[in-house]
């Protein structure tokens, strides 16, 4: 999989079934609360989509817990495609490893 911006990756995760969009949420009282809650089961907890923000405009959003999961994690660039599960983070570390290498 592959995106060029973050609005194609919310497709792919909310294809994935790892998204919740969350609307009408107050700025001021759920929106970190419901992040906490939501982020108490690491392994699957969704990404977090607020909009329609109470006392805001339209259009402005808040996503969180982008990585909170492996499947989520492994649609970063440094990954192929066909990763998955543990091998996730022997490819992610390998890939560090590797743009690190290639910036000195």
């Amino acid at each position: 999989m592959s995106y060029k911006d973050v609005r194609e990756w919310i497709q792919q995760v909310q294809a994935m079934g790892e998204l919740k969009v969350i609307e009408g949420a107050d700025w001021n009282l759920e929106i970190g609360a419901l992040s906490v809650l939501a982020s108490k089961h690491k392994e699957n907890s969704p990404a977090l989509l607020f909009d329609r923000i109470k006392d805001y405009p339209a259009g402005y959003r808040i996503l969180v817990g982008f990585f909170e999961s492996l499947r989520r994690s492994a649609l970063l660039p440094i990954f192929p495609s066909t990763s998955r599960g543990k091998d996730s983070f022997r490819l992610a570390a390998n890939g560090w490893r590797s743009s690190r290498r290639s910036l000195r």
